[in-house]
């Protein structure tokens, strides 16, 4: 039984990476977008900043993904790093809500 347990945990996590995944492409979707072309070079030093790190985190969830998709992983020596990539995601949207906010002023 725990084991089922685990392998849904499992499961239920690697969704969620995927979802994370998709999110950033949504987002470098949004940057790519006319509506959020820099207007200054500080928004477009921002702008660039902000596709490099969407860049380095879709290949470390994708990297991540990889990993906990082979079969006899153990969840628990993984969890810090799914962790740190929720934590990274979340704080990339919120700087790049903040900087669309600030590209259609």
């Amino acid at each position: 039984m725990t084991s089922n347990l685990k392998q849904t945990e499992k499961s239920h996590l690697i969704i969620e990476l995927q979802r994370k995944r998709k999110a950033v492409d949504q987002l470098q979707m949004k940057l790519n977008s006319y509506q959020c072309a820099p207007k200054t070079s500080f928004l477009f030093e921002k702008m660039a900043t902000l596709k490099t790190e969407l860049k380095t985190l879709a290949n470390n969830t994708e990297a991540l993904l990889a990993t906990l998709s082979v079969n006899g992983i153990v969840l628990v020596d993984y969890m810090e790093n799914v962790k740190q990539q929720f934590s990274n995601f979340n704080m990339l949207h919120t700087e790049i809500e903040e900087y669309i906010k600030a590209a259609r002023q």
